[in-house]
């Protein structure tokens, strides 16, 4: 006679239809090799396989599996509950597929391996509390979509698996305990690490993604970070020993770069790097960056160039409407392109250059901060500087440089109040 399976720790084996199946029915389940005479609840331990070919639903109402591992092979699905599903262990392995949209009380970890992929759909959960011990192996897949996810302790191993974000999905890293070391694919949300990138991770970013790596992470030094389709978002941390371990590839026009807690007040690319200077004063440099073939503006050369790339607090030198002298003229610099010529001054002689870069951006004043921090731009009146220097009203940033005494110096520093003062009345 067959010991009562309810109550050892042994093997059940799903042999109910490739479809259609009712979990509780214990005919569709065999246990050692025997037909079941229960079927798997709260009461059993051991192992369940669902086997290649096989789809398996776990109803909502089910909300403990005593301490069993379930072993997929073939394509398990946990609908949406209001209940949390307790059980020992979830492996997903040799091509097997979970789909899981509730939340998971797992002591056993959830192990992703050999072609096998976990999809979490529409699920809210720190999984340090209570703690979900994630193995993203080789050959493996974790996709979480539409859902907002703490990942705990991972393991990756030598052999890392693969994490993909959609969806609008909001993830963080916990604490250094979280070894990400393979790729991660952020497409349409927003991915935090606040632990460690492996050397050998490359994380991508596409479709209005946003990546952070907080002041608190130390990315190992060749880490990388690729941007992809759409323009993308990376938050660098704010420390220079963090930051320049990491490499930036594919950066574009309409990117944009920021540092974790602080502003970035002026960013210089050149050929190879990028470096940001912040409200925090600490100079920030990635390890290396490239650019996408699509950015025919990016740097070349010992070519270097001040642009904005984030938000208000970046350097946007001309603002619309202002004239710059050309060969034929004076054009309004929202519209000169890379290529025209226009007139410059050195060595007190004037000369004929050609544009090697142009851009646009928008800056919002945030009237919160001093008037020199706060986005405000500086107008200069006509003939403030000298007669017919300017020939009309310039509104320029605060920062940028008017040359003066034969160097240049920021325009907000040259403020008196009445000929050279905050435009107040301009706020974006």
């Amino acid at each position: 006679m067959t010991t009562p399976d309810w109550s050892t720790g042994s093997d059940y084996t799903w042999v109910g239809p490739t479809t259609g199946g009712v979990w509780t029915d214990a005919s569709n389940w065999q246990y050692d090799g025997e037909p079941a005479t229960h079927a798997p609840d709260a009461q059993t331990s051991g192992t369940i396989t669902i086997p290649a070919g096989a789809t398996v639903t776990i109803p909502s109402t089910v909300s403990s599996l005593g301490y069993l591992t379930l072993d997929v092979q073939g394509t398990l699905v946990m609908p949406s509950s209001d209940s949390q599903l307790t059980f020992s262990k979830l492996v997903v392995e040799n091509g097997g597929q979970a789909t899981i949209s509730r939340t998971l009380n797992i002591n056993g970890g959830l192990q992703i391996n050999n072609g096998g992929t976990a999809t979490f759909e529409g699920v809210t959960q720190n999984w340090t509390n209570p703690s979900l011990n994630l193995s993203l192996l080789q050959g493996g897949t974790l996709n979480i979509d539409k859902s907002n996810i703490v990942l705990g302790n991972v393991n990756q191993g030598s052999g890392a698996g693969t994490l993909n974000i959609t969806g609008g999905s909001v993830v963080s890293t916990a604490s250094n305990s979280t070894d990400l070391s393979g790729p991660i694919n952020v497409t349409g949300s927003s991915f935090t690490d606040n632990s460690s990138l492996a050397s050998t991770t490359t994380l991508t970013l596409n479709d209005g993604a946003t990546a952070t790596l907080s002041t608190s992470a130390y990315p190992a030094d060749g880490s990388t970070v690729v941007f992809g389709t759409g323009n993308n978002t990376l938050v660098l941390p704010n420390l220079q020993y963090g930051a320049n371990k990491v490499n930036v590839e594919n950066l574009k026009n309409g990117d944009r770069l920021g540092v974790d807690g602080t502003q970035v007040t002026t960013a210089t690319l050149s050929a190879n790097n990028v470096a940001l200077a912040t409200t925090s004063g600490t100079p920030i440099q990635v390890k290396s960056v490239t650019y996408d073939s699509s950015y025919t503006d990016a740097p070349t050369g010992d070519e270097t160039q001040t642009v904005t790339i984030d938000s208000g607090q970046g350097v946007i030198c001309f603002l619309a409407g202002s004239m710059i002298a050309t060969p034929n003229g004076v054009v309004a610099v929202e519209n000169i392109r890379r290529g025209d010529e226009v007139l410059t001054f050195v060595n007190g002689v004037t000369h004929v250059r050609p544009v090697v870069w142009a851009g646009m951006a928008q800056a919002t004043v945030n009237p919160a901060l001093p008037d020199d921090m706060a986005g405000y731009p500086v107008r200069i009146l006509a003939d403030a500087i000298a007669p017919g220097v300017p020939y009309q009203d310039l509104l320029v940033t605060a920062e940028h440089g008017i040359f003066a005494n034969g160097k240049l110096v920021p325009a907000r520093m040259l403020v008196n109040g009445s000929s050279i003062f905050f435009d107040r009345s301009i706020t974006a």
